[in-house]
């Protein structure tokens, strides 16, 4: 009986050095665990402020480049529509700032007239303009009133106009072609 008592008490000794390994075993992983969770939760936060940075730079870079967009359509409407003996000079080298070389040739030939013989003035209103940008290519209307006078008679009509600007980016952004969508007398 001594014997059996014996290994009954080595077997509850063993028993309890088992239970007490596996009791430091699941303490350690319960640590691991949480320390573990720990981590996760800050590369998620880590994860979120990235994307947080990363959504108000694209929006600061759609922004800017919408703005560049406008000014470009902005400088291209002026030079194009916006016609009298002060600024005739002056429209070709804003138009080339922001037209394609070969858009420009078209509109702004080399041997243009200084003004002389100007038929007609012609003054802009409020311009709004609308943009879609879709990568390297965008597109944009405008609207605006153009006051056109007849130098002659002093007559003077005003329109509503409206016209789709095509534009590409190349470093810049550039019209390659423009169509006029409306005009209306007001």
């Amino acid at each position: 009986m001594k014997v059996f008592k014996t290994a009954v008490l080595l077997i509850a000794i063993v028993l309890m050095i088992g239970l007490w390994a596996w009791m430091q075993r699941s303490d350690q992983s319960i640590s691991e665990t949480e320390q573990l969770r720990q981590t996760i939760q800050d590369q998620q936060d880590q994860i979120s402020y990235m994307e947080r940075l990363v959504k108000q730079k694209s929006e600061v870079q759609a922004e800017s480049s919408n703005r560049r967009i406008e000014e470009a359509v902005r400088i291209f409407v002026q030079a194009l529509y916006n016609v009298n003996k002060e600024t005739i000079s002056q429209r070709s080298a804003s138009a080339e700032k922001v037209l394609t070389a070969e858009l420009h040739k078209k509109y702004f030939p080399a041997e243009q007239e200084n003004g002389e013989h100007l038929l007609f003035e012609h003054s802009l209103g409020d311009v709004r303009i609308y943009i879609k940008e879709e990568g390297e290519n965008a597109s944009a209307i405008a609207v605006f009133e153009q006051t056109v006078k007849t130098l002659a008679t002093k007559q003077k009509d005003k329109y509503r106009v409206a016209i789709e600007v095509f534009l590409q980016n190349n470093d810049e952004w550039k019209i390659n072609k423009f169509n006029q969508l409306a005009t209306q007398p007001l």
